[in-house]
């Protein structure tokens, strides 16, 4: 009995003492090894028969961008009595030229033994060419492309960036992964749309189907070679073949766009040495007031209307007469939404008090900005209003130079005198009557009353965030729409949970599903939640190129009720 124990453990430690001593097998390996630019490869660093995950130094890689990873994965098998076991590390990864570039050989660590890689090369296509030596040329069915309209623009003039997807297959999601930085840019996006537009494209002889998916406004701060970083994007791509229930499956690819170099000409100098704006403007000044009295507010509004920076556009310095009091003005901006070209209105209101009676001459205010149309500088001005002060009847003051301040300051040392009756009163009254006590509690009353009604007001709007995110759920759940469509189906549960996110932060923003998934992981802390919001999330862009039954878009609306109340209670 004892002997067939001992053979019992033997066969069963037999494999792991032979695994400890079979030799460690390290392999890094690059798929594909020719892409066209703008694309991604995979880059594996696996172990073979190792006890521990592998440890990568991929700081060499000066020639490649690191779009994702490391993800890690661990598969262990028994084969014929032996173990085997596989770690691997892998990231996704894009060229940064086009031409030939090299993986360096990398330093890798597998428990406490070292090891080292061989050189790999890899070969990227000019997109923009046609390469007949590269035999999967023709495999080539998605790209997304940036195209400027002005690639040598002046310092502030507006430059228009447009980020187009190609495709020759059927795609069944698109998601914008990271933005570039747009250093030495003013940036203002002009259209994102929600879902893919695809309509017919030539490039050549080959036939596409493109949509815009970003347009965004640039506006140069500087002068000289600016570089814009590429965007990169995942996109989906409807596998033949294979199908769910509901729809065919899909495989995720990374791809990116061409960089870009600007040419930034510098401004011309002024003959004032001062600079202005970029654009087409127009400047115009009055008075909002039919009668102006001393001492008695008045509006002095400018308005500037054109096409430019309408954010950034700004008058020269105005140089007031001293019967003038000054406050500082309130600036508004009404912009054009209807085109590429950003353009607008800006208004800016000064309040103006005049403290003196007469005329009063407001000078003209000059606006100074580069016309693109003849390449030089120009200047346009409002013309100047003439103000006629009249006096103010209760003002009998002599306060030649004085401000309104040190008028008040001046009043508190002067001492009057009371030539009125003087008030007699009975010696054998009260001092303190029951109508000065009521007078008394009254005024106290009045005087407490603003400050706590400011004090409430004040609390109102601290809480008003709190109160909101506890009303999240509510929110969100009256833009769900119960219809026939599955789109409007998906589209009202993509909205209704975008409005809860804004609820809870406390902000109005537009949100990818990435974005909305990352935020939910976080705060529910809960796989399971997040798993199934994710599939719903990915049905609702899938609804857009193959059909999803009304059963199933209704049945996936019903779970997101339940989804969005349990998000709610963990948040």
């Amino acid at each position: 009995m004892g002997e067939r124990l001992v053979i019992k453990i033997l066969i069963l430690i037999f494999p792991i003492i032979s695994f400890g001593f079979t030799q460690i097998n390290v392999t890094v390996s690059a798929e594909p090894r020719t892409l066209y630019e703008g694309d991604s490869f995979t880059l594996t660093v696996n172990s073979e028969n190792g006890n521990d995950m592998p440890s990568v130094d991929i700081s060499k890689l000066k020639d490649f961008r690191i779009v994702s990873g490391p993800s890690q994965s661990t598969n262990m098998q028994w084969i014929n009595g032996k173990m085997t076991s596989n770690y691997s590390l892998t990231w996704t990864v894009i060229p940064k030229k086009i031409g030939q570039s090299q993986i360096p050989a990398l330093n890798i660590n597998v428990g406490g033994k070292s090891f080292k890689s061989n050189p790999i090369k890899i070969s990227v296509l000019d997109r923009s060419k046609k390469n007949k030596k590269n035999k999967n040329s023709s495999d080539r069915k998605f790209f997304i492309e940036a195209k400027v309209d002005n690639p040598n623009p002046f310092r502030g003039e507006q430059v228009t960036l447009t980020y187009t997807l190609y495709t020759k297959t059927d795609l069944s999601g698109f998601d914008i992964l990271e933005l570039p930085r747009y250093q030495g840019f003013w940036t203002q996006e002009l259209y994102s749309p929600s879902n893919l537009q695809l309509k017919e494209a030539w490039i050549g002889d080959d036939k596409w189907y493109g949509s815009i998916v970003k347009k965004m406004a640039l506006f140069p701060t500087k002068s000289g070679k600016i570089e814009i970083e590429p965007m990169v994007a995942v996109i989906g791509v409807r596998e033949k073949g294979r199908r769910s229930f509901f729809f065919s499956s899909s495989k995720e690819y990374t791809i990116s766009t061409n960089s870009l170099i600007l040419e930034v000409k510098a401004l011309p100098k002024t003959m004032s040495g001062r600079s202005g704006s970029v654009g087409n403007w127009n400047i115009s000044g009055k008075i909002k007031s039919n009668e102006i009295k001393q001492d008695e507010a008045i509006s002095f509004i400018l308005t500037i209307n054109g096409t430019g920076n309408i954010k950034t556009v700004d008058i020269q310095d105005i140089d007031f007469p001293r019967e003038l009091e000054v406050f500082d003005p309130e600036i508004n901006i009404k912009q054009n939404e209807l085109t590429d070209n950003i353009s607008g209105t800006k208004t800016i209101e000064y309040i103006l008090i005049p403290r003196y009676s007469g005329e009063i001459m407001i000078p003209k205010v000059d606006l100074l900005y580069f016309d693109l149309n003849s390449k030089k500088w120009r200047t346009k001005s409002t013309k100047q209003i003439l103000l006629d002060v009249k006096a103010n009847a209760n003002f009998n003051t002599n306060t030649t130079g004085l401000t309104k301040k040190e008028i008040a300051l001046l009043e508190k040392d002067i001492r009057y005198s009371d030539p009125s009756e003087p008030n007699w009163h009975n010696v054998n009254q009260t001092i303190i009557s029951k109508s000065k006590v009521l007078t008394f509690i009254l005024s106290i009353i009045f005087f407490l009353l603003p400050g706590m009604l400011n004090l409430s007001r004040d609390r109102l709007d601290k809480t008003k965030d709190s109160r909101i995110a506890r009303k999240a759920y509510k929110l969100s759940i009256t833009h769900l729409n119960e219809n026939n469509d599955p789109l409007i189906v998906y589209t009202s549960i993509q909205k209704a949970l975008n409005t809860f996110i804004d609820a809870k932060m406390g902000i109005r923003v537009e949100r990818s599903n990435s974005e909305i998934l990352t935020w939910v992981n976080e705060k529910s802390k809960n796989e399971e939640l997040s798993s199934k919001m994710k599939k719903i999330l990915d049905r609702g862009d899938a609804v857009r190129f193959a059909p999803v039954s009304i059963e199933k878009s209704k049945n996936d609306l019903h779970k997101f009720k339940n989804l969005i109340k349990d998000l709610d209670q963990k948040c």
